[in-house]
């Protein structure tokens, strides 16, 4: 083995060792901030005392890296939501896709403002151990293509191990919508160890300077596909139910959808909260509201909102 080879090996090793520690493939100089922030905000919020509302739904996502929820307030919460975007929408007024909560547009949307009050904000509270912050939430749905072109395949968004991502549907969440399909933390993390010999194999094979990132993204879903196949059938996870669903993962576990059966439509409103160090600033978010979309990818640990 060459020296490249074995500086090559210590950097996986190195790299792999964070990625178990933080839940995160981010490089570790990016990785270990947000860590050593999350450890400040969980002793932060634990110090005052607070009661986890959800215990099994945290256990949940400690050993899965994801969990989900339905309660009475939440199918009424995204019900009313799903009727008042619907109305909207009739009149003409553009909600998918856009940053519809944005400055007076969150008062728009009184649900949101009561599901972070309520049952959202304990879910997270719950999940996290922490207070939290919105970086970005919006709407978003996926048309029936009979194509199947709205398929996403096996990937990892491959940010900070704090990040959750939120799918909080207004439409069922059923095999006609194609809801999201996840593979336990642990499960990901023994396919991470794997990947790297593979990405290696591939790039050599077929051009290092050639291969564009599409033929990167197709190849490591067709590696990941073949893995679960093998190895992980039985763990794989699509939590699935009427409106009012709440399904929550850490944004580094490898997931999916499948393609939404022609006819059918998947609603959801989409968040991606972080942990703070200071209680959910509910005025702060009635005065900017929050965008969609929105630059950096990935903030800064401490940023405030």
């Amino acid at each position: 083995m060459g020296v490249l080879s074995v500086v090559r090996k210590i950097r996986e090793l190195v790299w792999l060792i964070s990625v178990a520690i933080t839940r995160s493939r981010l490089p570790i100089l990016k990785a270990f901030p947000y860590y050593f922030f999350y450890n400040k905000c969980t002793s932060r919020y634990s110090s005052n005392g607070p009661q986890i509302a959800f215990p099994e739904n945290h256990n949940e996502y400690m050993e899965k890296g994801f969990t989900a929820l339905k309660t009475a307030e939440s199918q009424r919460l995204l019900t009313s939501l799903d009727d008042r975007i619907r109305s909207l929408e009739a009149t003409g007024e553009m909600v998918y896709g856009t940053n519809a909560l944005f400055e007076e547009g969150w008062n728009k949307f009184p649900e949101v403002e009561l599901l972070f009050q309520g049952v959202l904000g304990d879910l997270i509270r719950s999940v996290l151990n922490s207070d939290f912050k919105i970086y970005i939430c919006g709407f978003h749905q996926k048309i029936g293509d009979p194509e199947g072109a709205n398929r996403k395949l096996w990937h990892s968004d491959s940010g900070p191990g704090t990040c959750l991502n939120i799918f909080c549907y207004l439409s069922d969440a059923s095999a006609e919508t194609g809801p999201t399909t996840l593979l336990p933390w642990k499960a990901s993390l023994d396919i991470f160890r794997a990947e790297w010999d593979f990405v290696d194999q591939f790039l050599n094979e077929h051009g290092r300077k050639t291969v564009t990132s599409e033929e990167l993204r197709v190849a490591r879903h067709n590696f990941y596909e073949c893995l679960i196949r093998e190895r992980y059938a039985d763990q794989v996870a699509t939590p699935s139910g009427t409106t009012g669903l709440i399904a929550l993962f850490n944004n580094n576990i490898l997931h999916s959808a499948k393609p939404t059966a022609p006819g059918s439509s998947r609603r959801v409103m989409l968040c991606r909260v972080y942990p703070s160090d200071k209680p959910f600033d509910l005025d702060g978010y009635k005065d900017r509201g929050v965008l969609l979309k929105r630059l950096p990818k990935y903030p800064r640990a401490s940023d405030i909102f």
